[in-house]
């Protein structure tokens, strides 16, 4: 076969120009994939089985080792037939980099076809990631990022600049509506100024400086936000109002904080702890809807 367009997944753009060698009897068909395309996504190899022809059931399935530009692959995750992306909240416009990726798509060959009739799974390098919105209005670039998404999960790990600041992660995305727990996200980062804004817990009244720090965020799915933060407070300068007692930058300290917010919005920090020296405190702080005061 050459020069062949197949129609996968109707209304999905189909695979155009490929060319495969074919193998067939009475129940099944065979096509070991040497080229293909859709748009830019170049298809290095593949095969497409559909088994079982005649039965009640017949079945299709996919696979190929893709490369091209991420935007071109993110539109196909975000078209209404798969609605991939749309459960871990990102979008397509603003994407860049390029992936390698080995996908295969498992369908059931029935007239009423249904979304959850469609098993879906892929594993991804990506180099030079840049996605326009990730986690509250902020996105990230330079990413380098290894990637696993099925029906039922996405993970993902490796290195990105979050908010311009460099960041290693490991991010698990729960597409199961059962699960309580819908995101976790583990990174190491260092928080200036304006990381710490766009969680809403900027205070440069008791704390200015680079804070290099180990964060865990999960969210719910009721929109319940928990960050928990273990910080190394060196670069930074502290200051405790009351006690004229400031720790400036080069002097040790370590600190750990417990953050709430709900639907993005700061409700409370159950918990925090400093050791900077001669200092030590504990406690925790409580925050009126709407507003920033203790």
């Amino acid at each position: 076969v050459s020069d062949a367009t197949v129609d996968y997944l109707n209304p999905l753009p189909p695979i155009r120009k490929a060319a495969a060698n074919v193998t067939f009897s009475m129940q099944r068909f065979d096509f070991a994939v040497h080229s293909g395309q859709v748009g830019e996504l170049r298809i290095e190899e593949g095969s497409v089985n559909i088994w079982d022809i005649g039965a009640p059931r017949e079945m299709l399935a996919v696979s190929a080792l893709v490369r091209g530009p991420v935007e071109d692959a993110l539109r196909i995750l975000a078209h209404p037939r798969l609605k991939l992306l749309s459960r871990v909240g990102l979008g397509v416009e603003g994407a860049a980099g390029r992936h390698a990726t080995r996908l295969r798509v498992t369908l059931p060959l029935l007239d009423a076809l249904k979304a959850e009739d469609v098993a879906v799974s892929a594993t991804s390098n990506l180099s030079g990631l840049a996605l326009a919105d990730v986690l509250n209005g902020q996105g990230i670039s330079k990413g380098e990022v290894s990637l696993r998404v099925d029906n039922r999960s996405l993970s993902a790990q490796g290195t990105a600049d979050f908010s311009d600041a460099p960041a290693r992660f490991v991010w698990t995305e729960n597409f199961e509506e059962r699960s309580a727990l819908k995101r976790r996200l583990s990174a190491g980062i260092t928080a200036n100024a304006r990381l710490r804004n766009v969680f809403e817990v900027d205070f440069p009244e008791y704390l200015t400086g680079p804070v290099p720090s180990r964060i865990l965020l999960e969210e719910r799915r009721d929109g319940l936000q928990t960050v928990t933060a273990d910080v190394d407070l060196r670069q930074a300068s502290l200051t405790v109002p009351g006690f004229d007692w400031t720790k400036m930058p080069g002097q040790p300290g370590k600190g750990k904080v417990v953050v709430v917010l709900k639907n993005g919005t700061l409700s409370a920090i159950p918990s925090f702890s400093v050791e900077a020296g001669d200092f030590r405190t504990a406690g925790n702080l409580t925050f009126r809807p709407g507003g920033r005061e203790i």
